[in-house]
């Protein structure tokens, strides 16, 4: 009879194993990833926790990693290039230099040091090499301002009429748009603004000569003339 039984269970067909409960499958891997955190990391993981970490490249008193200092060398080459041609770095984000990609580079370098001043860091020693070209390369006032004042000392320089007080040049034409905005908001501005203006003849004593537009009356407010 014991015979017979063995005979049964070789020939009987077997039965599946039941499948694992929802959810226990994840928590047995949980707790084998737990006991053990290398017996499941992939071969590449497990290499490379084998091997020893790298020391981090040192950084220069610049404030560049060794390896991208003379990239900051050629694009500061084509600064000088551009000041020396403009007599400011305030170019336009789209400026190439002689293809050299200049309007991008210095607007990432602006949101790097303004970035740093948000983070109440100290400015790059780097970039002071870029104050050295430009003492307003990086304003803390508007660029556009800062590029319509080069216009306007570029066209006092080159000797054409210029006389503030005198409405010259006009108020309708684009320069004289910008003398009449910065006469009128001469005493909101920047002190430094204002000694950028002195240096074009635009004074507190002009300004004061260029009264505020007077307030539109609104057609309701008119009298009737019957």
């Amino acid at each position: 009879m014991a015979r017979t039984a063995r005979e049964h269970a070789r020939t009987a067909p077997k039965t599946p194993a039941a499948a694992p409960a929802p959810g226990t499958e994840d928590k047995t891997s949980q707790a084998r990833r737990a006991a053990d955190p290398a017996a499941l990391t992939s071969p590449r993981r497990a290499r490379r926790a084998a091997e020893p970490k790298r020391p981090r490249e040192p950084r220069s008193r610049l404030g560049h990693r060794p390896d991208l200092r003379p990239a900051f060398e050629t694009a500061l080459a084509y600064a000088r290039a551009w000041h020396a041609e403009h007599s400011h770095l305030a170019a336009p984000r789209d400026t190439q230099h002689d293809g050299y990609p200049l309007g991008m580079w210095l607007f990432s370098q602006r949101n790097r040091a303004k970035q740093r001043a948000r983070d109440g860091l100290p400015p790059s020693p780097h970039l002071n090499e870029l104050t050295a070209i430009d003492p307003w390369w990086n304003p803390p006032w508007d660029l556009h301002w800062q590029r319509n004042y080069y216009r306007t000392r570029d066209h006092v320089q080159a000797g054409r009429p210029f006389d503030p007080a005198a409405r010259i040049p006009a108020p309708s034409s684009v320069l004289g748009s910008w003398i009449t905005r910065a006469c009128l908001q001469y005493d909101q501005l920047h002190p430094d603004q204002q000694h950028l203006l002195n240096a074009i003849s635009i004074t507190a004593e002009t300004a004061e000569q260029w009264p505020p537009p007077a307030p539109r009356r609104s057609p309701r407010s008119r009298p009737y003339l019957g």
